[in-house]
């Protein structure tokens, strides 16, 4: 009776550590598939952060780029206009420092600019005007390049004219007021000498000036308008594109000088091979190609 009381409690007791045993191994499986899971997706998770990283790195760099190409075919422009590329770098380089602190790129001054110098205003006058037409326009970009246009036009032509007027009363300035002021003369009288072309690019040179001066009704208005929400927006994009450019410069020069001229060679390479040897000439040529620039 005593043996087999100690064989049925054997049984029993085996019995339960083999459930907990079974307990215990369905545990340690659920919980390695838990960590195989939370492993994998953070390996997702990290290689994706990594991608997003490598992909906004590569974004701005290529902005960076961007912006160096553009800012040179810039001084090429004005390369041309000006006859000299000193010049043409300091006039850039007033026009980001002017940038920098106002509601403007200086995509939209270097094309206002351009505009008043091709209507024959001066060099040495461009970055006044800009300041006066900058002001006028309250920040707007649009609206200094309509300034820009017509302002250019009654320079070139040496009068007011009615056409004129309109354009510039479109874009928010009547000269007209301002010199009424100045004379005393009502605006009929005005109207009539800008009709019989009396009313001269001087005396619209000098509304500006009166408009823009202490006291006037534009004064320091871009200065203002910098201040604003959407102005301190607009100066940070020029800042920020400005030091992408610094940034990228040696690279953006490595490419323009060596890297864009090799792979142009390579290209009339292919275009010879293909016209002399058809696909099999290409293969050849590719062949030759990937070699040198191993090399």
């Amino acid at each position: 009776m005593a043996d087999g009381k100690v064989k049925i409690l054997t049984v029993l007791d085996n019995t339960g550590i083999d459930k907990g045993v079974r307990e215990m191994n369905s545990k340690v499986a659920a919980g390695a598939k838990k960590t195989a899971s939370a492993l994998k997706s953070g390996l997702k998770f990290s290689a994706g952060a990594v991608a997003a990283v490598a992909g906004g790195v590569g974004a701005l760099v290529v902005k960076g780029i961007k912006y160096n190409a553009t800012i040179e075919q810039l001084q090429a422009s004005f390369k041309v206009m000006l006859g000299s590329a000193d010049k043409a770098k300091k006039m850039i380089a007033d026009m980001n420092a002017f940038a920098a602190k106002t509601p403007f790129q200086t995509t939209d001054l270097a094309q206002a600019g351009k505009t008043l110098m091709g209507y024959g205003v001066q060099a040495k006058d461009v970055m006044g005007t800009l300041k006066m037409l900058g002001d006028v326009s309250q920040g707007n970009a649009e609206k200094m390049k309509g300034l820009a246009l017509v302002y250019g036009q009654i320079m070139a032509n040496g009068k007011l004219q009615g056409q004129d007027l309109l354009q510039l009363i479109s874009n928010g300035f009547n000269p007209l007021q301002i010199i009424a002021k100045k004379t005393g003369k009502s605006m009929a009288e005005l109207r009539d000498e800008m009709s019989k072309g009396k009313i001269s690019a001087q005396e619209v040179a000098d509304a500006f000036k009166t408009a823009t001066s202490k006291g006037g009704q534009f004064y320091n208005d871009m200065e203002e308008q910098s201040k604003t929400f959407n102005g301190q927006i607009s100066t940070l994009k020029d800042n920020t594109s400005m030091f992408l450019g610094d940034l990228t410069k040696g690279l953006s020069d490595a490419a323009k000088n060596t890297a864009l001229p090799k792979i142009n060679e390579y290209m009339e390479d292919l275009n010879k091979s293909l016209k002399s040897g058809g696909l099999e000439g290409v293969n050849k040529e590719i062949g030759s190609i990937a070699a040198d620039a191993v090399n």
